[in-house]
């Protein structure tokens, strides 16, 4: 009854910011949502016992109420442009209050174009946010403080070619000091060779480093060890258009990390990814991806991990109004590498997780929208205790100008 309520007052409170936000133009745009999550296992765990074991509580479902307002800010002159945007959620638990929380983030960009050659963008975005309980087993509130700025520059050079450099660097904090461990900075460095032969098809090569230095040292293998690294990624692919209705997406290189303390704990290997949409119909949508990524990982004696994941989505439109959607995500985690440091040989662990989403939209007037989502999730782990099935709904309102 709660949740009616909260819906119905919301709605009122859109259609009141609706009719003012036209006096406002096109600069300033706010928006509103109202959200409820239902979350039958908040945590991913196995049971109530797994749970009570590291978290003290065993209530694992969890209802979380979710109201968000901001606005963006656009403004144009000459071939210029600056974004802004401002954003406050406000969370609420109905069993772990002790969550209850306020989000905030902020962003700002900046584009240049000089003589319609040259292209720069610099932006800078923050971001306050609460740490899912899926990702921390406490009923501590936990905070997680991002600070990024990026700036980019593009040359097109003629016949098709570009030049693409970029550099980024991304500051991570929590607000509890147990985890001070965890904080760190992430310089990231990347270059991009792009050629269109034509508009509807362009290929490219791309080349990233990645550094990332922790303020602390982190337990590996039972030893407190500098867990600074330096990581490299290569690509080449192409984006294209087949026959108006298909767009293709390919992409291969290799991607590795290196460690400043332990070599022996460094990685390499090969990426990949491929991705397909088609538009079946005028109202029916079809869209596949595969994908092969190494990821950083700490867990036990191992340190990273292969992913391996096959998702398929189809998209049903009916009317201008409504718009469904069903998506399912297979994934193979495979855990691999071995740090020499832990004294006791660990069975590598490989997990399989796979999710399943069902989402309707409706757009009953202009400017405002309603959605409904089911989603499940499960993963099954050669590590009992690693294993998980979980339900969840979310109903949602929104209005965006």
């Amino acid at each position: 009854m709660k949740a009616v309520v909260f819906f119905v007052v919301f709605f009122l409170i859109s259609l009141d910011i609706c009719f003012s936000a036209e006096i406002i133009g096109d600069r300033i745009k706010p928006f509103v949502s109202a959200r409820t999550y239902y979350d039958s296992n908040v945590f991913k765990v196995k049971d109530k016992e797994y749970l009570k074991a590291v978290s003290g509580d065993d209530r694992m479902s969890e209802t979380i109420n979710q109201l968000t307002v901001g606005a963006s800010f656009n403004y144009k002159w000459s071939r210029q442009e600056l974004e802004a945007m401002i954003k406050r959620e406000f969370l609420r638990y109905k069993h772990y209050k002790e969550q209850n929380s306020n989000q905030d983030e902020f962003s700002m960009k900046l584009k240049l174009n000089f003589l319609d050659k040259v292209k720069a963008t610099a932006s800078e975005n923050y971001r306050r946010a609460l740490v899912l309980k899926k990702d921390f087993m406490s009923n501590q509130k936990n905070e997680q403080i991002s600070d990024a700025k990026e700036f980019s520059i593009e040359y097109d050079l003629p016949s098709g070619f570009a030049i693409q450099g970029l550099v980024r660097t991304e500051r991570k904090d929590f607000s509890l000091q147990a985890l001070g461990v965890k904080e760190y900075t992430n310089n990231t460095y990347s270059g991009v060779l792009s050629y269109a032969p034509s508009p509807d098809s362009t290929f490219f090569a791309s080349y990233h480093i990645n550094e990332i230095n922790y303020d602390k040292k982190q337990a590996v293998g039972g030893r407190l060890i500098s867990n600074d690294s330096i990581g490299e990624m290569f690509k080449l692919g192409y984006n294209g258009k087949l026959g108006g209705k298909t767009v293709v997406s390919l992409s291969g290189g290799y991607s590795g990390r290196r460690y400043e303390e332990f070599s022996s704990r460094d990685f390499i290997g090969i990426i990949g990814k491929a991705q397909l949409a088609h538009q079946l119909t005028g109202k029916i949508t079809l869209s596949a991806v595969a994908e092969r990524f190494l990821q950083e990982e700490i867990f036990l004696d191992q340190l990273y991990s292969v992913d391996e994941s096959v998702s398929l989505t189809a998209t049903y439109k009916p009317t201008a109004k409504i718009e469904t959607y069903l998506s399912g995500l297979a994934t193979q985690k495979s855990f691999r590498g071995d740090s020499h440091l832990a004294l006791t040989t660990f069975q590598q662990r490989s997990d399989r997780l796979n999710d399943l989403v069902a989402g309707v939209g409706w757009s009953p007037v202009q400017l405002l929208s309603l959605e409904m989502v089911y989603r499940f999730s499960e993963r099954d782990s050669n590590y009992d205790q690693y294993k998980y099935k979980s339900h969840g709904l979310e109903l949602g309102v929104s209005y965006k100008y």
